[in-house]
């Protein structure tokens, strides 16, 4: 459910800059629409699209996806506290991203990463 509101994020990101640099900015609302559904309703199948390395348990039961399309940016409260929930999101985006990079091991090499607070910087 975490990744699949990383890449709801990354896709409202995508619809940003659509809708900047497109003069029809309705071609925008596509991305956005499919993000709101990814991050609602899309944690089992993106879990099932995932490669065996970075998958983090068993696919999400329903009671779990619908506890996880109550919380963040990506439902009625979420988007009402947008200045409370985007630095969550970003947060868990950040953390699943330094997942992936290291195939969620914990070594001398990866260390580094994990310490403190992980920032872009240390992921790349």
């Amino acid at each position: 459910i975490r990744m699949a509101h990383s890449l709801a994020l990354l896709l409202c990101f995508v619809a940003f800059l659509l809708a900047l640099l497109l003069t029809r900015r309705t071609y925008a609302l596509l991305p956005l629409a499919f993000a709101f559904l990814v991050a609602r309703q899309g944690g089992r199948w993106l879990h099932g699209m995932l490669p065996a390395l970075v998958q983090e348990g068993g696919p999400p039961t329903d009671k779990e996806l619908q506890n996880g399309a109550q919380v963040g940016f990506f439902c009625i409260s979420g988007l009402m506290g947008a200045g409370q929930s985007l630095p969550t999101e970003w947060q868990a985006l950040l953390e699943n991203l330094a997942f992936i990079c290291t195939y969620g091991k914990r070594n001398c090499l990866t260390s580094q990463m994990y310490s403190g607070d992980i920032t872009l910087g240390k992921i790349f």
